[in-house]
Order: structure tokens, then C-alpha cells, then sequence
């Protein structure tokens, strides 16, 4: 079973001739309510790619609606708990008619305290990104670590530099970043990562005494597939996979599929090795494309069935 902590939001879009200008009043041609955050995201790609996950997290009492859709993921909200002392995170989108956009975000209920203990023993798996108290994010990564949970980590948005420094690494089993926030990281480290190659960015980061402790660390490069080094019994394997080329559309939900089908296929292995680590990689890059060409996040995220489809068109076997 897996766990993910994490964000649960109300996103807004209002279609609008142009983004808004200071002062100015503009009507909408159209709003649409989704539920989206990288919690709520992440949780329901797991449960699509046909993993038992429950999702922990916070809600105000405008949020039950989402329970209601998480449920029809076959997400498990037992441990989604309703705050009436805020209302749930949220993300205001204007959309223009040339496609631009414009986001105000309020964090709500997703920056309250969760404050209650979560059984981690019950699970084998803890996914987690940032969009909620950091340090709660930090101690749960801990007190999973201690209790032989495999972890893992998408840190999106990005923390502050002395937050990565100060980041417990040595609980990580596997951290999950772009190109840009494996920039990000070297700089928290203090080094110079400009001009590096996303090859040498690896090896910047899997030598760095923080995160050299890794199991895995995966590179996600947009349409230039990815680049990682996992440790497969103590010894290191490099992967530099591309992606399936796609009519891309929206990558909004890309990197929340990449994410949850990735731990999703990591809990099926039965055996760890190069291959099945290859495959795990590949499927879940695979689920990631199908999500480009649809419009929109949470809905954006591919069926099990549609992925299993979609590889085998391109001669890739699928182990969910």
C-alpha cells in the first residue's frame, strides 16, 4: 500500500478575452471548477495506475465535493480530514484567448498543521511533494524512514535554498526532479551548475555528500525523455531513456503521472533489478506522454488500460 501526503486544491480557470490589468474589471466568457494540487494529483495516478493508495491531507468544508471525486479514483480519504477554520486551497487561473495565463494561489487548509499521527505502519510506500507545511513533510520523511518505508520525494514547488540544505536526504529512497530543479539543488549546494549537461548534473548531485546517499535519482527532461542512476543492490546503473513522441498538448499533469505511476510500478516489482527498474521507468514516462495530449491535470492522467495499450504499440512491455 502506499501513502501520499500532500495538497488538495479548487482550481478556478476564467476564460478571458486578456489577462486582467491593474484597475481594470473584465468579464469571463466561461468558468470551469477542478480539483487539482499535487497531492490530490499524484494520489489519483497511483490509483489509475491500479495501486491501493490513501491520500492524507486537508480540506476546508468547500472541499467534500473532492472527497466525493477522490472516492470515485478508488482513492482511500480516510485520512483526508475537513478544517472548518479555513476554506481549501486554491488556484484562481485566467486563461486568455491566446492561451496566456495568470494563477493566484491561497494555500487554505493545505497550510494548517495536520497534527494528527499518520499509521505509516500500515503501508510500504510514502509519497510526498512540497504545497503543504514543510516541515511536516520533513518529519513524516523521517519517521517513514525509521519504519522501513520506501520513500519518495517530488520536491514541486521547490523549496528555499536553506530548506534544501537542511533537507533530511539520508531518508530519501528516491527523489524525482527536472532539469531546472536539479539546477536549483546544486545552487542550494553551493556549487555552479551553469552549462552542465543533465548528464553531468547527475553526477553532480548523486556525488554531493547529501544526496549521494540516493537510492534513485530520476531526472525528468520534457520531450528529452530522462536521465537517472539507481543503485541496484548497492551497485549504480545509469539510465538515459527517451520519450514517446506525442502530439503534446498540456504538460500541466505530466510530471503528477510520471510521479504516481512511477511509485506505483516500483510496488508491483516483485525483483529489483536493471531490467524491471528499466521497464518501471519506461511505463511510467509512457503514462506521462498519454497525459501531454489531453487537456487539464487530474483529468489529463491516463487509465492503466489506456497505458498498457499505448506501450505495447511501441513494443514496451507494462508490469502493472
Amino acid at each position: 500500500m502506499a501513502l501520499v501526503f500532500g495538497s488538495i486544491n479548487v482550481d478556478e480557470f476564467f476564460s478571458v478575452p486578456h489577462i486582467v490589468r491593474p484597475g481594470e474589471t473584465l468579464a469571463s466568457t466561461k468558468i470551469t471548477k477542478k480539483a487539482g494540487g499535487k497531492g490530490a494529483n499524484q494520489a489519483v495516478a497511483l490509483a489509475k495506475a491500479s495501486a491501493v493508495v490513501s491520500l492524507a491531507g486537508q480540506i476546508g468544508e468547500d472541499g467534500e465535493w473532492i472527497r466525493t471525486l477522490l472516492h470515485s479514483f478508488n482513492v482511500d480519504t480516510s485520512l483526508l480530514k475537513t478544517n472548518n477554520s479555513l476554506p481549501s486551497g486554491r488556484a484562481t487561473i485566467q486563461i486568455s484567448s491566446e492561451g496566456e495565463n495568470s494563477i493566484v494561489l491561497f494555500g487554505g487548509t493545505n497550510m494548517l498543521s495536520y497534527s494528527d499521527a499518520l499509521p505509516l505502519s500500515k503501508y510500504q510506500f510514502l509519497l510526498l511533494q512540497e504545497e503543504i507545511v514543510h516541515s511536516e513533510t520533513t518529519s513524516t520523511l523521517i519517521d517513514a524512514h525509521s519504519q522501513g518505508l520506501k520513500t519518495i520525494y517530488n520536491p514541486s514547488p521547490m523549496p528555499n535554498a536553506t530548506q534544501l540544505r537542511n533537507f533530511p536526504w539520508s531518508s530519501l529512497s528516491y527523489l524525482i526532479i527536472n532539469a531546472g530543479e536539479a539546477v536549483d539543488l546544486l545552487k542550494a549546494f553551493g556549487e555552479d551548475p551553469t552549462s552542465l549537461s543533465s548528464a553531468e548534473l547527475l553526477d553532480k548531485l548523486m556525488s554531493n555528500p547529501s544526496t549521494g546517499s540516493l537510492e534513485g535519482l530520476i531526472i525528468t527532461l520534457g520531450e528529452n525523455g530522462l536521465i537517472a542512476r539507481i543503485k541496484i543492490e548497492g551497485i549504480p546503473t545509469n539510465y538515459e531513456l527517451p520519450t514517446i513522441k506525442v502530439n503534446a498538448i498540456d504538460s500541466t499533469g505530466a510530471g503528477d503521472t510520471f510521479a504516481g505511476y512511477f511509485t506505483a510500478c516500483r510496488m508491483k516489482m516483485q525483483t529489483v533489478d536493471t531490467s524491471t527498474m528499466e521497464l518501471a521507468l519506461r511505463n511510467a514516462m509512457g503514462a506521462a506522454a498519454l497525459a501531454v495530449t489531453k487537456s487539464g491535470a487530474m483529468e489529463a492522467i491516463p487509465e492503466v488500460n489506456e497505458v498498457r495499450d499505448f506501450l505495447a504499440h511501441n513494443d514496451i512491455n507494462c508490469i502493472l
